[in-house]
C-alpha cells in the first residue's frame, strides 16, 4: 500500500468500485429488517483491477490496511441512502489472480514471505471445531486519570488482548482494569482444518493441513469432506509465551475473509459418439476387462437418489466389489477410479480401524476442546472411496461402514459430541479369495471373500475375477504389451480420452443428468428384479443412461444393468462367453447387444413384448 495516498483517497478509489459492482447488493442488505444480523458483500478482486486498480492492489498487498477502509466505504455507501445503515456488513473478498503468488493449490507452498499477504488456498475440510462466542473489544481504564481505552482481541492470537502498558494521555499511570459494568461485543468465531488435496501431491509427499478461522456470516458454513477454496490473510500463531532460552512453538493460519465450494462445473463441448471408446479410456493400460470397465464406470457414475414420501433418502450411489485372484489388476483400477474421480480417498484394509473409516474425536491441543478428526468415508462424501484389501478390515471395525453405506450418513457420540455427517460415497472394494480359491453360488459367496451378508448386501455388484488358463486371451495380453500397450486393431481414430477430459465428462453427466425409466425398461426390471436387488438394478440402469448422456433410462440400459447384476451371481460367462476378466471389447458392439439381449428377452419371456431397443422412449413419471 503507497503511503503516499490518504486514507480517503482508497475510500474514494473503493466507493467507485462498490457503485458499479456491489450498489444493488447494498441497498438489498440495507431494506433488512435484522440490524444484527451479519451480512456479506462479495468483493471480485479481478473485477476491481480494471475499476479501481489502486484500491486492487492495496489490499494484495496489504490487506489489513486496506480491508478496514474497503469496510468504511461500504459504511458510507449505506449512508448515503439509508438512515438506519447495517453495522455488521463484512467485505468477503474473492477470486484473487491464479498466479503462485496467491493461489496456493498446496500448504507446503506457503512461505515465509506469504505471512500477512492476501491469498487463495485450495483443499479438503478434514474438521471442524465448534462456533464459539469471541470476544472482539474490551474497554479498560486507566487507575491514574481514569481514561478510558478500548482494546481490540488479536484473531491471530486465539483472541488474546493486549493489556496497555502505559497511559496514553502521557499521564504516569501504567494500571489499567477492564470495566466490567460495560457489555463485551462478542462475534461468531469457528476454528477448522483444511488438508491439501492428495491429486496435486507428488507421490510419497504427506498431506499437509492448516487452521483456517471463520468469522461471523463464514462460520458454520462447512463441514468435514468438503472441497474448498478459502480466501483469508496468513498469520503467526503462537502457541505459547515466548521464554528467554526456550524453544517456540508457532504455527501458520489463514483467517478467512471468502470461502466456497470448489466443485464448480467444467465446461464440456464434445458429446459421447461411442460409449466404448471411454470405456477404454478407463485404465488403459490394462487390456480388455470390458465388463470390469463397464461396471467401474456405472458405480462412478451411480444412479439418481431421491427422498420417499416419508423424506428418508434413497442412495444413487452404487457400491462395487471385486473379487478376484492375486495379479488380476484390482488394485490398479481403484487407484484409477479414484484419479478421475473429483473427490476420492484411496486407502487399504490392512491395519485400518473404524475411527479410520469414519471419525475420530481428538483434544485439540490450543483450546482443549473436542474436535471431530473426518475419516476416509466421509472425506469422499459425494465422491468415491476406494479401500483395497477389503478382508483387511478387523470385524469388529466393519460394523462401523454398515451405516455409511447404506443410508448414507454416519451418526457419531463421541466425547461429548452427537451429530449426523454425510457419507454420500460410493464405495469401490477389493478383496483376494479366502484360500485362494473362489466358489461360485449366492450361498458360498461370503465363503469366497470372508465377510458377513449383511455387509455383502451393501454392494449392489460382486463381481468375480477368475484367471483360467485361455491360450487365446494369452496370445493376444503379450501382443498388447510387446505393442507397447497398444491393441493391434485399435485405429487412429480410437484415441483414448486423457484422464482430465475424462474426469470433466464423467463428473457433468453425475450432476446435469437425472434420467428416468422408460415403460421398456420398467417392463423389463420389473421381470427380471429380486426383492433384495430392485434398488440397485435401478440404480445401475440410471448410471448406464448417464454413461450413455441420455435424460431417459432405456431398455438398453436396463439389459446392461442386468448383465452387470448377473456379473455378481452363479452365472458368471457373462459376455462372449468369457468371464469378466477374459471379456475384450467386442468388435461389434451392436451386434453383440442384440445377441445378449435376446438371451435375456428369451429367459424372460419377453420375446413377443414389442420391446423396442433403439428409439426413443418416453420416461415414466415416480
Amino acid at each position: 500500500m503507497q503511503t503516499s495516498r490518504l486514507p480517503s483517497e482508497y475510500i474514494r478509489e473503493f466507493d467507485k468500485y462498490l457503485r458499479k459492482t456491489c450498489l444493488d447488493r447494498i441497498k438489498e442488505i440495507s431494506a433488512e429488517e435484522d440490524d444484527t444480523a451479519h451480512y456479506a458483500v462479495e468483493i471480485d478482486i479481478i473485477a476491481m483491477q480494471n475499476i479501481a486498480p489502486d484500491g486492487c492492489a492495496a489490499l494484495l498487498h496489504d490487506p489489513q490496511t486496506a480491508l478496514p477502509l474497503l469496510e468504511e466505504a461500504i459504511q458510507n455507501l449505506q449512508e448515503s441512502f439509508t438512515d438506519n445503515p447495517k453495522a455488521n456488513v463484512h467485505a468477503r473478498v474473492c477470486h484473487l489472480p491464479s498466479t503462485p503468488a496467491y493461489l496456493k493449490q498446496n500448504i507446503s507452498a506457503l512461505r515465509n514471505r506469504d505471512v500477512d499477504k492476501l491469498l487463495s488456498l485450495l483443499g479438503t475440510i478434514t474438521r471442524t471445531g465448534s462456533v464459539m462466542l469471541r470476544e472482539v473489544t474490551r474497554e479498560y481504564i486507566c487507575s491514574k486519570c481514569k481514561n478510558t481505552i478500548v482494546v481490540t482481541g488479536d484473531i491471530s492470537q486465539r483472541g488474546a488482548f493486549a493489556v496497555p502498558t502505559r497511559c496514553p494521555r502521557s499521564c504516569p499511570g501504567t494500571k489499567f482494569v477492564p470495566l466490567d459494568d460495560v457489555p463485551p461485543v462478542c462475534r461468531e468465531y469457528q476454528e477448522v482444518k483444511v488438508q491439501e488435496k492428495v491429486q496435486h501431491l507428488d507421490v510419497g509427499s504427506i498431506p499437509r493441513s492448516l487452521i483456517v478461522i471463520l468469522t461471523d456470516d463464514l462460520a458454520d458454513t462447512v463441514k468435514p469432506g468438503d472441497d474448498v477454496v478459502v480466501s483469508g490473510i496468513l498469520y503467526r500463531r503462537w502457541n505459547k509465551p515466548l521464554i528467554v532460552d526456550s524453544r517456540s512453538d508457532v504455527e501458520l493460519m489463514l483467517v478467512a475473509l471468502h470461502i466456497s465450494s470448489n466443485n464448480e462445473k467444467k465446461s464440456f463441448l464434445h458429446q459421447l459418439t461411442a460409449r466404448n471408446l471411454i470405456l477404454k479410456s478407463i485404465c488403459p493400460q490394462i487390456y480388455g476387462m470390458y465388463l470390469l470397465k463397464m461396471i467401474v464406470a456405472m458405480s462412478l457414475i451411480g444412479g439418481v437418489s431421491y427422498c420417499d414420501p416419508s423424506g428418508s433418502r434413497i442412495r444413487g450411489e452404487s457400491h462395487l466389489l471385486i473379487v478376484g485372484d492375486p495379479g488380476t489388476a484390482k488394485s490398479q483400477i481403484l487407484r484409477y477410479a479414484a484419479k478421475i474421480s473429483p473427490r476420492s480417498v484411496l486407502t487399504t484394509g490392512i491395519g485400518t480401524t473404524s475411527a479410520g473409516l469414519t471419525v475420530t474425536a481428538v483434544r485439540e491441543a490450543g483450546t482443549g476442546e473436542w474436535m471431530l478428526d473426518a475419516g476416509a468415508l466421509v472425506l469422499a462424501d459425494g465422491g468415491v472411496c476406494c479401500i483395497d484389501e477389503f478382508d483387511g478390515i478387523k470385524n469388529h471395525d466393519r460394523g462401523a461402514i454398515h451405516e455409511a453405506m447404506e443410508q448414507q450418513t454416519l451418526s457419531v457420540a463421541k466425547a461429548g459430541l452427537v451429530c449426523t455427517l454425510d457419507t454420500r460415497a460410493t464405495v469401490l472394494a477389493a478383496v483376494n479369495p479366502k484360500g485362494g480359491k473362489i466358489y461360485f453360488g449366492g450361498d458360498q459367496l461370503p465363503i469366497t471373500v470372508g465377510i458377513a451378508s449383511p455387509l455383502l448386501s451393501r454392494f449392489d455388484v460382486v463381481l468375480t475375477l477368475l484367471d483360467q488358463k485361455n491360450e487365446q486371451w494369452d496370445r493376444q495380453l503379450s501382443s498388447f504389451i510387446l505393442n507397447g500397450y497398444e491393441a493391434p486393431s485399435m485405429e487412429k481414430a480410437d484415441k483414448i480420452w486423457s484422464t482430465e477430459r475424462l474426469r470433466q465428462y464423467l463428473y457433468y453427466i453425475k450432476t446435469d443428468l437425472k434420467p428416468k425409466l422408460s415403460p421398456n425398461a420398467q417392463t423389463l426390471l420389473s421381470k427380471y428384479y429380486t426383492m433384495e436387488r430392485a434398488s440397485a438394478l435401478v440404480r445401475l440402469a440410471h448410471s448406464h443412461a448417464r454413461l450413455m448422456f441420455r435424460e431417459t433410462a432405456t431398455a438398453l440400459d436396463a439389459v446392461f444393468a442386468i448383465a452387470a447384476v448377473e456379473a455378481s451371481s452363479d452365472t458368471h460367462e457373462v459376455v462372449g462367453g468369457m468371464g469378466a476378466l477374459h471379456a475384450p471389447f467386442p468388435e461389434n458392439p451392436r451386434q453383440e447387444f442384440e445377441k445378449y439381449a435376446r438371451f435375456i428377452l428369451g429367459k424372460l419371456g419377453l420375446e413377443d413384448a414389442g420391446i423396442s431397443f433403439y428409439e426413443d422412449d418416453a420416461p415414466v413419471d415416480s
